[in-house]
């Protein structure tokens, strides 16, 4: 079933599992459609032939941020499934891409390599310039996330590196099947844990010199707080660490916790073989131990 059959509203991009960048071809057909409508099947998918020779990161983003635009974020939430070709074989991305890192990166692959993924970079920003142009960046949760980790030793390789980890792409070593990932959340959306109780102090003034040090500490935690807020980021939004284990197939029930689904729902509507990680993680940004950065909020209302 093509994306518009699984719930979503329209799609842009191709059904095969890779292709050329710029000639969309695979197995020696062209494949990139656009599906602008619910359940679109025969005599609404188009093919999409203004997208030849156009950078496939460059399509994808554009589109992105149509979809962005048009939203009314008013009456009804926003869910995008952004999935870059990139950095994906084969290594095509434009020159101008790949000119800033000629004095950095000897290699001539990785420095391939680092352009394919500044390009993405580069899209990922004009889609959250475009989700705060709309006053929605605020209430948006964003997961930045692959499904495994880059190949090293095999024909598709385009440049990753795993290091430290052994192994890469079609691999069972953890350089293959560890990924790496971020979640994302602004001021609006996440808890803030910066409170001091009175009990606190009161349990160090028996000591003068730990109640120096725990004065100390809040000196330190208030100059944090201060310089996080003039810099934009949210009181809380400092670095934890969940020592959990969190898979792939996770994200579905994860997210549908995030939007505010209850347990009951997901039990009969999502696998049970996808595993909320919303009431594991701690309230604030984190690293998972398998390699994914969260920020995590306590807001279910999602764009």
């Amino acid at each position: 079933m093509t994306p518009t059959f699984r719930g979503f509203e329209s799609f842009r991009g191709f059904y095969s599992g890779g292709e050329d960048y710029y000639k969309h071809s695979s197995s020696g057909a062209y494949d990139f459609r656009h599906d602008p409508t619910p359940n679109c099947g025969p005599n609404c998918s188009q093919i999409d032939s203004a997208s030849l020779d156009v950078y496939s990161t460059t399509v994808f983003t554009t589109e992105a941020v149509r979809v962005v635009n048009a939203h009314p974020f008013d009456t009804k939430p926003l869910f995008v499934y952004l999935a870059y070709q990139g950095v994906h074989a084969p290594a095509q991305v434009p020159q101008s891409y790949v000119t800033p890192y000629d004095s950095l990166i000897a290699d001539t692959k990785r420095r391939t390599f680092a352009g394919m993924l500044s390009a993405v970079d580069e899209g990922i920003g004009n889609v959250t310039a475009a989700l705060k142009a709309r006053g929605a960046l605020d209430n948006t949760v964003i997961v930045f996330t692959s499904d495994n980790g880059g190949p090293t030793t095999t024909g598709d390789g385009v440049g990753a590196r795993n290091w430290p980890l052994r192994g890469g792409k079609h691999s069972i070593w953890e350089g293959g099947v560890r990924a790496t990932a971020f979640v994302s959340g602004t001021a609006a959306l996440l808890a803030d844990p910066f409170t001091t109780t009175t009990s606190s102090v009161l349990a160090v003034r028996s000591s003068f010199l730990l109640f120096t040090l725990w004065f100390c500490l809040l000196i330190i935690l208030f100059l944090l707080h201060f310089f996080c807020s003039q810099a934009g980021l949210a009181p809380g939004a400092y670095p934890r660490t969940y020592e959990g284990l969190m898979h792939g197939a996770d994200w579905l029930a994860t997210l549908a916790a995030v939007a505010g689904y209850e347990s009951s729902f997901m039990y009969r509507y999502i696998s049970r073989e996808s595993c909320s990680q919303f009431d594991s993680l701690p309230l604030t940004s984190l690293t998972i131990s398998i390699g994914t950065t969260w920020r995590r909020s306590r807001s279910r209302s999602t764009a």
